[in-house]
């Protein structure tokens, strides 16, 4: 049996090592991008670290709220509106959090003005 020499295996051989050529130079530019990001990632890394902490509590905090409001009554909770004039009225005032870890939560009503500015809440809530 004789060997036969055919064309398309030299052209293989051709794609085959421009092919790899290619991928080398695709890896070097990848890391060459991947280490630009890196450092700057590292310049801002103290303020990142921040703001996912910030977020994390952010979102600890709506979580919690919106299933403690999801789980009571409806009508025992309502939205603050605010305004830029006086007085500041709230009866009967409840805390969703506290209310929902303490049985026997006691509302706190409060009542501020121009001559009452200030007010410091105490209770067994507390």
């Amino acid at each position: 049996m004789s060997h036969q020499y055919r064309p398309y295996i030299d052209l293989y051989v051709q794609l085959n090592v421009r092919n790899k050529s290619a991928a080398g130079e695709c890896y070097v530019r990848t890391e060459t991008c991947l280490e630009a990001l890196m450092d700057a990632i590292r310049e801002d890394v103290s303020a990142l670290t921040l703001l996912a902490e910030v977020l994390c509590l952010l979102d600890m905090i709506v979580n919690s709220f919106a299933h403690t409001i999801s789980t009571k009554p409806v009508d025992r909770y309502s939205r603050p509106e605010l305004t830029d004039s006086a007085p500041l009225a709230i009866n009967p005032g409840r805390h969703p959090i506290p209310e929902s870890i303490h049985s026997d939560f006691v509302h706190n009503s409060i009542f501020m003005s121009e001559a009452t500015n200030m007010l410091v809440v105490m209770g067994p809530n507390m």
